[in-house]
């Protein structure tokens, strides 16, 4: 399992140290040890960080954190990361309760490369047979294009898990003259699941190091108890 992507986001009401130059200042000097680099983005009005390599980036809002790992090497990482620098930056913005904790995964399965295939996994571990026939009625000899599928779970009192399958695209593309991402040509096509965990109720920043360790238990159990409904 291949995992290209996983985010944290932790959001609150608008802060009113935000845009205090003391405040940015500590906040930089405090984060530089992870971070080597940083400014500030005057059109989303965010401070951001970026690793030396560019994989680990941090977003600091009026009102959110967004702690963005691309390709790690583990899942776990997040809340390495996570439980050190955002309970240090709600502290210096004075946020006391928060409004919504999540993380978000994308979980693409290395197994499967072509269309035919993606698309047979994901009608046999998430269609009812009911549904199935109908589908092989209707589409005897072509695979379904592009399936996907949306639901979410109340995974128990205080958290919940929305979940997203479909057949993610990899290939050569290019920008259009409109500024959009078009695909040329695709290599293979192999089933995402994207995950998302989260919980709405108010934590502290004593509190994030275990709200980070809960989602991640639960997001490494899920990203396998998923694929294994159809077996």
């Amino acid at each position: 399992m291949h995992i290209p992507k996983i985010i944290a986001e932790v959001r609150f009401e608008d802060s009113y140290f935000f845009d205090d130059g003391k405040t940015k200042s500590e906040l930089s000097k405090i984060l530089k040890a992870e971070f080597a680099h940083s400014g500030y983005d005057e059109n989303q009005r965010a401070m951001f960080f970026l690793d030396g390599q560019g994989n680990n980036k941090l977003f600091i809002f009026k009102n959110k954190i967004t702690l963005d790992l691309d390709i790690p090497d583990d899942i776990n990482k997040i809340k390495v990361i996570g439980s050190t620098v955002i309970p240090q930056i709600m502290k210096r913005l004075d946020v006391t309760g928060t409004q919504r904790i999540g993380v978000r995964a994308h979980f693409i399965n290395t197994d499967y490369s072509s269309l035919s295939e993606t698309a047979s996994l994901i009608e046999k571990t998430f269609f009812g047979h009911g549904l199935r026939e109908f589908l092989k009625q209707h589409t005897p000899s072509e695979p379904i294009l592009n399936p996907t599928l949306t639901f979410h779970i109340k995974l128990n009192h205080e958290f919940n898990m929305a979940v997203n399958v479909a057949a993610h695209q990899l290939g050569t593309g290019r920008i259009d003259k409109d500024g959009n991402p078009q695909m040329l040509e695709v290599e293979k096509t192999q089933p995402l699941l994207d995950l998302d965990i989260y919980t709405t109720e108010s934590k502290e920043a004593s509190q994030i190091n275990g709200v980070l360790k809960a989602t991640l238990e639960f997001m490494n159990d899920y990203s396998v108890k998923i694929w294994s409904l159809g077996e």
